[in-house]
């Protein structure tokens, strides 16, 4: 990661990686909502696994959102040091 090139092509990879993450996790963020709303009003289902699934996409996409606004500030910091 000494040579800068090889560490921005690294970079660009790796946020390659977290924008096809967040596009998939944001295309079923509806269908965890429907599946919690649904649950929410079946008062005789067991709905453990569902209720796990449909939580653990909604979690998961908050915090690649965060770290996606992480990136982008860290991104600013280091265009304006010129690193």
């Amino acid at each position: 990661l000494n040579d800068a090139a090889f560490a921005r092509k690294v970079r660009e990879a790796q946020q390659e990686i977290s924008r096809a993450t967040m596009g998939r996790l944001l295309s079923s963020i509806g269908l965890a909502i429907d599946t919690l709303a649904e649950i929410a009003g079946d008062q005789e289902g067991a709905p453990g696994p569902r209720v796990t699934a449909a939580r653990a996409i909604l979690d998961h996409s908050l915090k690649i959102y965060e770290l996606e606004a992480v990136q982008e500030r860290l991104e600013a910091l280091e265009r304006r040091l010129n690193v």
